[in-house]
């Protein structure tokens, strides 16, 4: 029975008469509780064959068992998305205020370093900016090993 189906058959409606008693309430939470324990397992279960071991990861424990092929399928067709990280400055709120055009902030970084490529806020590698046609491209100088689990969250 699901979630939705408990909730209408255990919980009156506004035209009821009847309220359900304690008994019956807490019955709907531990069902509740149970569903939502067994959907948590059973996606954690799912995600976690394709997940690093932390015992491998330290050097000992088991070795992670692989992503079943079709997981790997469907995360590969997940979309994701890429950035460029030129810098970033810290300033007040009252000095961002003050901005105007033709203001210049300096950024954290030197000017011809390598640029940190992120994919959905993850760092993955380092990358310079290019000309490609009309538009700016990049230039992957470094991509570290891409888990697509982690990815795609």
């Amino acid at each position: 029975m699901s979630a939705t189906s408990l909730m209408s058959a255990d919980l009156p409606n506004a035209s009821d008469a009847h309220a359900p008693d304690a008994a019956a309430i807490d019955t709907l939470h531990d069902d509740l509780a149970t569903l939502g324990s067994a959907s948590d397992e059973l996606g954690a279960d799912w995600l976690d064959d394709a997940a690093p071991s932390h015992a491998n990861a330290a050097g000992g424990g088991e070795q992670a068992a692989p992503a079943p092929l079709a997981m790997r399928e469907t995360l590969r067709r997940v979309p994701v998305k890429l950035t460029l990280e030129v810098g970033a400055a810290r300033l007040t709120l009252g000095e961002l205020a003050a901005l105007r055009a033709d203001d210049v902030l300096s950024l954290d970084r030197p000017a011809g370093a390598p640029l940190s490529v992120l994919v959905n806020g993850v760092p993955v590698g380092l990358a310079e900016v290019v000309v490609s046609g009309t538009q700016y491209g990049l230039k992957i100088l470094t991509l570290d090993a891409i888990e697509l689990d982690r990815l795609a969250q």
